[in-house]
């Protein structure tokens, strides 16, 4: 379990970074 949680938690951080970079390019876009 400790092992997935950690997983899970690099993978939501991953994600998280993504969605900001997406979010901060699409304001510098337009």
């Amino acid at each position: 379990m400790s092992e997935a949680s950690q997983a899970l938690q690099k993978i939501a951080r991953g994600t998280g970074i993504v969605f900001a970079g997406t979010i901060i390019l699409m304001f510098f876009g337009f």
